[in-house]
């Protein structure tokens, strides 16, 4: 069976067994910030581009940066939906929670209605 390295990533966090081995489970992450293995809660990499406030929480008031972060969060939802279209699961969750998956959909049915015509 052939799979995506993000789908295989996503069984082994999620299964149990894979490749016909056990794995350990992983704790829980409040477990490990609780015992002083991590720091704090987790910070994706993406909030400074979803989000249009600065490094102190303060909404940004510079129209040339949220023109950036526009932009920025316009070309990671770009590469979202050409992920979904390639097939990719995980890109295609992250489309449907953020409201998006229904451009897709459009995009096909007019590709498929002007492949009609």
């Amino acid at each position: 069976k052939i799979l995506h390295v993000d789908e295989f990533v996503d069984e082994l966090l999620k299964e149990e067994r894979v490749c016909g081995i056990a794995l350990p489970r992983l704790p829980k992450r409040e477990a490990l910030v609780d015992g002083g293995y991590l720091d704090g809660e987790r910070v994706s990499a993406l909030s400074s581009i979803l989000a249009f406030d600065d490094d102190d929480g303060n909404e940004v008031d510079d129209d040339d940066e949220k023109t950036t972060r526009i932009r920025e969060k316009d070309a990671v939802e770009q590469a979202l939906i050409r992920m979904a279209r390639d097939g990719n699961d995980a890109a295609t969750k992250a489309l449907e929670s953020r409201g998006i998956l229904h451009k897709i959909k459009e995009e096909k049915e007019k590709k498929e209605e002007d492949d009609d015509n």
